[in-house]
């Protein structure tokens, strides 16, 4: 009896255990670019590249990845707002920094 009961808890717990998601390497390598994007947006524009890198990785994931298909998607909108605040700021130190040009560089 206690042979039954041991091989029927042994069947319950592998029918209830999910396999593990994996990610590919895309889908991470576009988390990691729109989170550092992002993060490097603020600095007068740096972030600007990976950010738009972000944005390509997360768009082609999330076709090639579909079993991880909610993360592509928060990378691409992690990058797109990167690129979008590294851009503003990109524009706004140009247009601070283009009058004062002349003046510093030929006194």
């Amino acid at each position: 009896m206690t042979g039954t009961r041991a091989a029927g808890a042994q069947g319950a717990d592998t029918a209830r255990a999910e396999p593990p998601r994996s990610w590919s390497t895309l889908t991470i390598a576009a988390l990691v670019l729109s989170g550092l994007g992002l993060l490097f947006a603020f600095a007068s524009g740096l972030g600007l590249p990976l950010a738009l890198a972000g944005i390509i990785c997360g768009g082609v994931a999330m076709r090639r990845d579909r079993a991880a298909r909610p993360w592509p998607l928060v990378a691409l909108l992690a990058g797109l707002l990167g690129a979008v605040i590294a851009a503003t700021l990109v524009v706004l130190t140009a247009v601070v920094w283009a009058p004062l040009l002349p003046g510093l560089l030929f006194g």
